[in-house]
């Protein structure tokens, strides 16, 4: 039992006990004739009695039960103060193991307060272990500490008996002691070790797999948002980020050492999104600020390294209604610089929005419609070309108020639609907009494409489409975030997919990689 509840419990039991000692003082004719008093709660709330798992993911289970009164006795009581949620492993939950089960961690996605009596309540616990099997169990309690009955397996409660989370990925800690937000993955061509750029408060981070260790060092102490990070052409890291005044900044390691530089001076803070064209210059897509007070708006734009001059190239793609932060660059196969991004008619939910693709062609940019008809579609685009030489983007749309959507898209020559035709378009649903992060999008050696991302259930997630649908599995259930999907190319089978990601919002970096 949790130190409030204990504290609940031992201040209806000294009530409890006070009650019964001024009972047999007033019945003796002592205590001046005081009467016992009249308004002392002890009616605890009636028990629940229809937990149940609504869904299974490989380390996030949601229950439902519905909610419960503050008094057994009074029919109209009000909600109850508190629910205290357990779990254990391979064992039942029952009144005697209780104390020694695992309270269930918070849950972001609902408030602490219980709902009001009849109303069906959801709840999800995180940080699972894959292949394990679990027991629930549900106490609820009033203020005054007055404690419900157990509902528990497998008892009167409808919650199958355990319920097994399994795993197909490993997953290990890059890193501790965060908060950390932004982070991308890649391989050095070099001695194939996964490398990971990564931001926390302040501070641009590098971390390199050894062999055996991560190797982790600060690239830059005064910045480190929006981060995108690839391998040069030479081999070498390189990192497009935002500044600590909301500058666009650039960092290359070197033989002495990571040099940074500027590239615009003010820019709202963007994802950058960073890639090398075919003379191996390196190239930014990122969006800046447009005029001053009311009449501000943001600028798509692309910023490229000129060898001749030895300085940044810097222009307008763009100018769009309202800020926005989400860009992704790609070159196509003819050499070009494409960037997908979206463009929302306001910050509100009045859309509908549209999601752009503008490509290089011949001295000015061609922008078209890829989608629109929704809110805020756009949201984390990710753009990447196919085996086919044609750009597919995955994006977020809202396909109500609360519910999102992954959506894929892929350009057949003609048109945008999924290719092959059979390929949803839908990848996944979502119950509410924060729990999808920006999605990355990538094609593994035989052209098939990958995405992660987080879900309604507040899990990592990896999307493939195996011929027929979209197969999805779990990788963290731990409050995870901003997530990045690259291939190993040492892996058994080479090519198999891995995945940065920050876990439970401020603790650790992880790193997960496939199972054979």
């Amino acid at each position: 039992m949790n130190d409030k509840l204990k504290w609940g419990a031992n201040m209806a039991l000294a009530f409890a006990v006070l009650a019964s000692m001024t009972a047999i003082c007033w019945a003796q004719g002592k205590g001046g004739g005081k009467k016992p008093p009249k308004n002392e709660d002890t009616d605890p709330p009636p028990a629940i009695t229809d937990l149940a798992v609504d869904e299974v993911s490989s380390h996030v289970v949601l229950l439902s039960w519905t909610a419960s009164r503050d008094d057994t006795n009074d029919p109209d009581s009000g909600r109850t103060s508190q629910n205290d949620l357990r779990y254990l492993v391979d064992e039942p939950i029952t009144e005697q193991n209780w104390d020694t089960a695992t309270p269930a961690p918070s849950d972001p996605t609902r408030g602490s307060t219980p709902f009001q009596p009849g109303m069906t309540e959801t709840f999800n616990v995180t940080c699972l272990e894959g292949d394990t099997t679990y027991y629930f169990a549900i106490k609820v309690s009033d203020e005054a500490g007055n404690e419900s009955d157990l509902c528990s397996v497998p008892n009167e409660c409808n919650v199958a008996s355990g319920t097994t989370v399994s795993a197909k990925w490993t997953t290990e800690v890059v890193v501790s002691g965060g908060p950390f937000y932004y982070n991308v993955l890649a391989f050095d061509p070099a001695d194939g070790g996964a490398s990971i750029a990564y931001s926390s408060p302040g501070n641009l981070n590098y971390a390199h797999w050894n062999g055996s260790t991560w190797d982790t060092e600060v690239v830059d102490e005064a910045g480190g948002g929006g981060l995108d990070f690839t391998f040069d052409p030479d081999g070498a890291p390189t990192i497009s980020y935002v500044g600590s005044t909301d500058q666009l900044m650039f960092a290359r390691r070197g033989g002495t050492g990571w040099e940074t530089e500027v590239i615009d001076s003010k820019l709202f803070d963007p994802l950058t999104s960073l890639a090398y064209d075919p003379a191996g210059n390196p190239s930014i897509s990122y969006t800046a600020p447009v005029g001053k007070g009311k009449s501000k708006t943001s600028e798509v734009r692309f910023a490229r390294w000129n060898d001749l001059s030895q300085s940044w190239d810097v222009e307008a793609v763009e100018i769009l209604g309202i800020r926005t932060r989400y860009n992704s660059l790609a070159y196509n196969p003819a050499g070009n610089p494409s960037i997908a991004y979206p463009d929302w008619l306001d910050d509100q939910l009045s859309g509908p929005d549209t999601l752009k693709l503008a490509t290089w062609n011949e001295g000015t940019w061609d922008i078209e419609v890829v989608d629109t008809g929704m809110n805020y579609m756009g949201i984390g685009t990710a753009l990447a070309y196919a085996a086919d030489g044609n750009p597919s983007i995955v994006h977020r749309a809202k396909i109500s108020p609360d519910q999102d959507s992954m959506r894929y898209l892929h350009w057949d020559g003609t048109t945008w639609h999924p290719v092959p035709a059979e390929i949803d378009e839908i990848i996944d649903d979502g119950a509410q907009d924060f729990h999808f992060s920006a999605g990355t999008l990538a094609f593994d050696p035989s052209g098939t494409p990958y995405v992660s991302y987080v879900d309604d259930l507040l899990e990592v997630k990896v999307a493939h489409w195996d011929g027929v649908q979209w197969v999805i599995e779990g990788v963290e259930g731990c409050l995870p975030g901003y997530s990045s999907i690259a291939f190993d190319p040492a892996g058994v089978p080479p090519g198999v997919p891995s995945i940065s990601y920050r876990r439970n919002w401020t603790s650790d970096l992880e790193y997960a990689q496939r199972l054979p």
